[in-house]
This record gives structure tokens, sequence and C-alpha cells, in this order.
């Protein structure tokens, strides 16, 4: 086995594990609807549990041979930023939504994973063309028909 394979799957199971343990050890402390009342602890669970996924799709893109790094530290501030930001997003609607923790847990890990691409996709998927829906216009432009041409007479 290639030792970059090694190195990966070795990283990949310490986050694994790490977030096992530490969502088991946050498992009585539920999370709150309220934005207003989010305690810091539920923040501060929010964004271990987010830069746990992104470190593990940094990890994961910089492991692959076909990717070129140019700069290390701005990709993995770019990585981390995005994936707390889709951590944070998640964790908003699943507090909304009322998920019981481990729900919550779970998919602020994967939004994590995800990163620029879960909120590409919330955004053009769910945002605006809620908010179009919200102001009373179409989420798409309307169809362009062609003009009907009448029939003359001869």
């Amino acid at each position: 086995m290639a030792k970059s394979l090694q190195l990966k799957i070795a990283i990949l199971l310490h986050l694994l594990l790490t977030w096992c343990t530490f969502a088991y050890a946050a498992e009585e402390n539920s999370f709150v609807a309220g934005l207003e009342s989010i305690p810091l602890k539920a923040i501060g669970l929010v964004l271990f549990i987010s830069v746990v996924g992104g470190s593990a799709s940094t990890l994961t893109k910089i492991a692959r041979p076909d990717v070129v790094v140019r700069s290390l530290a701005l990709e993995i501030s770019k990585d981390m930023v995005c994936s707390i930001a889709a951590g944070m997003l998640l964790f908003l609607f699943t507090s909304w939504w009322t998920w019981n923790f481990w729900g919550q847990a779970t998919m602020i890990l994967l939004a994590g994973y995800g990163g620029s691409k879960v909120l590409d996709f919330s955004l053009a998927e769910g945002f605006f063309p809620a908010l179009s829906r919200a102001l009373g216009r179409s989420a798409a432009p309307p169809p362009v028909v062609p003009p009907v041409q009448e029939e003359t007479p001869q």
C-alpha cells in the first residue's frame, strides 16, 4: 500500500474516531431552536464538527495526485471557512426542523465535508427560488412563446 494512501486512511480514521467520541460526549447537550438562545457550547460543537468534516475533505483533496495546490495555506483557509459556514447553515436548519442531536451532528459533518458545494446548492436550489416565491416572482424566467401568425383570408 502506498505511503500516501496509508496516511490518508490513518488521518480519516483519526478524524472519524475523534468526531464519534466528541459527538457521544456531547449527546446530553441538546441544541436549541432559537437563534438568540443558542448557547456558546452548541456553537463550539458546530464549529468543531464542521472543521472535522472540512479537514477530511481538504486532506482527501490534497492527497489526490491529480490536484495541484498552489497555496496550501490559502486552500486550507478557504475549505475551513466554507466548511464552518455550511455547518452553521445546516445547524440552523436542523434546529429549526427540531432534529435530534445525532441527526444534526451527522448533517453538520456532511455539510462540513461538502463545504462550498453545500453552500452553492443551498443558495441555487433552496434560498433564491424560495425568496423569489416569497416576493411573488417566478424562480425561472418566463418562457419565450413565439408569436402566433394569423392566417390571412385569400
